[in-house]
């Protein structure tokens, strides 16, 4: 029987390469980009 650890171990490599660009990189996909948008929503599609 596999751990939940053992489950996830391959996948850590994967996360750790896509980390930065979620994190600053990637305009669509970044979290920079999400704050955007939602700061946008809530000012009603002002800057």
């Amino acid at each position: 029987m596999m751990t939940l650890q053992q489950q996830y171990a391959s996948d850590l490599p994967y996360l750790m390469a896509w980390l930065p660009l979620v994190l600053a990189g990637a305009s669509v996909f970044s979290v920079d980009a999400a704050l955007r948008a939602r700061r946008r929503q809530r000012s009603g599609g002002y800057r």
